[in-house]
């Protein structure tokens, strides 16, 4: 990777000086799930809040949108055959707009179906993102469609009726980590070392995430050996509740990547001879312990498709499409992989 500009250099530094600042006032330490969320999300300095460009081929990756109106339009037919069944008012919710590109190819297709919702809303957390994907869509979209695009600053508080979609937005929640210490679950923090650089903590886990990691081990069937080190997100269902708990009649679309539980936890495998690792730049060590540049890369949660399905379980019967060899993401017919139907009446899309 090339070396930051100067100007990417000073944009981190302040985003560091933030989170020192964050684990002084916190005692001299903050859970790893509070720096990932500075890291990704603080105003103006996190990575997804900074100006810097981050999708399509100018940026630091490329997601599905970017790469051409097809995948949208998909999901704007799986969308539109949706509110037809459903009739009325319908509203379609998109979790994180990116570049605007997704909501620009969807909107021109649900409008040669026949099938424009309402209002087309966006939870967009990101004040540059909100900006890009406004001036996007004003200049790519007839008013008529426009016009019903509003921009949210948090889930909706009414009950309604339609279709939430979120794209590549599981992995980007911001996480706890565990280890396993001498048998107990312990949290990863992050503090200051005595040179003033960031660095990894453990202390002893709260009664939630304890009780995650138990859980996960019953579920796999072995304990996690001694040093195990991962993530797991035991506010999921909450997240889920808190989006989506008054979508009344239709259809949550979660599409991600990522392993089954037990696929994802399997045991750490055995020692092997390796050539040394050949530094990019000297202080690569920094960058695979994770702590260095925050606010210029990005720090992503491993997504397991069975922990989503468990989680929209939980809040009123949230059910998901299953999908061939259990959490796999392959489509069968009956519903897209990662797709949660929710109704007080029949499923709609079934």
């Amino acid at each position: 990777m090339p070396a930051p500009d100067a100007d990417a250099r000073a944009h981190s530094d302040c985003l560091l000086a933030l989170i020192k600042d964050q684990v002084a006032a916190a005692g001299g330490a903050i859970p790893f799930s509070r720096y990932m969320e500075l890291a990704l999300y603080a105003p103006g300095l996190g990575y997804y809040s900074a100006g810097a460009r981050k999708f399509g081929a100018a940026g630091d990756f490329i997601t599905s949108p970017e790469l051409g109106p097809v995948f949208a339009e998909c999901v704007a037919a799986c969308a539109a055959d949706v509110f037809g069944q459903l009739g009325g008012r319908t509203e379609f919710l998109e979790l994180g707009g990116g570049s605007g590109a997704f909501a620009e190819a969807a909107l021109r297709r649900l409008d040669e179906l026949g099938a424009v919702p309402a209002r087309y809303l966006i939870l967009e957390p990101s004040a540059d993102l909100r900006e890009r994907q406004l001036e996007r869509l004003r200049a790519a979209l007839p008013a008529r469609l426009f016009d019903r695009v509003l921009w949210l600053d948090g889930p909706p508080e009414k009950t309604w009726r339609g279709f939430l979609f979120a794209n590549e937005v599981i992995d980007a929640l911001p996480t706890p980590r565990f280890a396993i210490r001498d048998g107990e679950v312990f949290e990863e923090y992050v503090a200051l070392d005595a040179d003033g650089g960031l660095t990894r903590v453990d202390q002893p886990a709260d009664a939630l995430l304890h009780a995650a990691v138990r859980h996960a081990e019953r579920d796999i069937g072995m304990p996690f050996a001694e040093g195990y080190r991962s993530e797991l997100l035991p506010q999921l269902p909450y997240w889920i509740q808190a989006v989506g708990g008054l979508l009344h009649d239709g259809v949550m679309l979660f599409i991600d990547y990522g392993y089954p539980r037990r696929e994802y936890y399997l045991p750490p495998p055995a020692p092997r001879p390796r050539r040394p690792l050949r530094p990019a730049r000297p202080d690569r060590h920094h960058r695979l312990r994770g702590f260095h540049r925050p606010g210029r890369s990005r720090r992503r949660r491993r997504f397991r498709p069975g922990r989503l399905q468990r989680a929209g379980e939980l809040p009123d019967q949230l059910r998901p499409a299953r999908t061939p060899g259990g959490d796999r993401g392959h489509r069968r017919p009956g519903g897209p992989a990662g797709a949660h139907q929710r109704s007080q009446t029949p499923h709609p899309a079934r």
